[in-house]
């Protein structure tokens, strides 16, 4: 996969704090944009973002991302502050809005994930998604050291969001498995095909 995009991923967080009325809780928006990687990986091969996931006991938590939801300048280069700063703020443990969301950085599958995402989920709460997202293989695997303080973050896996939750309950992400497994295809391939 190709490597992060940062003005992708500020344009996702914009687009998500312009829905929420202007501003986001910076964790609700993180676990909103796990929700639509792992949608879009599922449909279509590939994450809308090809961020580092590491799990953490809030759940699945992308590093970039992170960075630039809580202005982090020592892990920010120049030109990632600058264009972050020119889109978003921050109040508190609110990402703010400044400027309407380019849209031109997503595809039209993208948007309709994000769309699709937000009118699901949106209405939920950082701690309601955080849980949600404890549903998920992802994340499970990682529950008993997370839980037994073996570590506060572990790196996850893009293939291991295929998998699905074993509880039984209805999945927004269920999907027919030829499907399923056509898109596991073709991000395997684009694996091979970025590691040679």
């Amino acid at each position: 996969m190709q490597g992060f995009d940062y003005r992708k991923a500020v344009q996702c967080l914009n687009y998500l704090a312009e829905k929420g009325g202007g501003s986001m809780n910076k964790m609700k928006a993180i676990k909103l944009l796990w929700l639509a990687d792992r949608l879009h990986l599922r449909l279509y091969g590939r994450p809308v973002l090809t961020d580092h996931y590491v799990a953490m006991k809030f759940g699945p938590v992308q590093s970039g991302v992170k960075d630039l939801a809580e202005d982090k300048q020592e892990f920010l280069a120049k030109e990632e502050s600058t264009y972050r700063n020119e889109y978003l703020g921050l109040e508190g443990h609110n990402v703010l809005s400044k400027k309407s969301t380019d849209c031109n950085v997503f595809s039209d599958s993208e948007n309709e994930v994000l769309n699709s995402v937000f009118q699901k989920f949106g209405f939920l709460d950082q701690y309601a998604l955080a849980e949600l997202s404890h549903r998920y293989p992802e994340w499970e695997k990682f529950r008993e050291q997370l839980e037994q303080g073996e570590g506060s973050r572990f790196p996850m896996d893009f293939a291991d969001f295929f998998g699905n939750p074993h509880d039984g309950k209805d999945d927004f992400f269920a999907l027919d498995p030829e499907q399923l497994e056509l898109s596991r295809g073709i991000f395997t391939e684009n694996q091979t095909i970025c590691a040679s």
